[in-house]
């Protein structure tokens, strides 16, 4: 069973992350994944049209705005334990 540990387009406006515009590619893929059966519902659905929304992306190292350790002492354990109830 698979778990997003990644940057999900609400951590974006939820942390204010410095962010890129989503490629061609990016935005290909979210389509593409909304048609997966296991994105059609629920947060997965959620968080892909938010970036289809916003077109944005951040990578992991965004977090750094708030220090060198965050992301492994805040962030990911976070998410970690989030994925347990998804």
């Amino acid at each position: 069973d698979a778990k997003w540990v990644g940057v999900w387009a609400t951590d974006i406006e939820k942390y204010k992350l410095p962010t890129i515009p989503m490629t061609e590619s990016d935005i290909k893929r979210c389509h593409d994944l909304l048609k997966d059966p296991r994105y059609q519902e629920g947060i997965w659905k959620k968080e892909l049209e938010v970036f289809l929304k916003i077109k944005r992306k951040a990578e992991l190292e965004a977090f750094s705005k708030y220090g060198l350790t965050n992301i492994t002492d805040k962030y990911l354990p976070h998410k970690l334990e989030l994925a347990k109830s998804l």
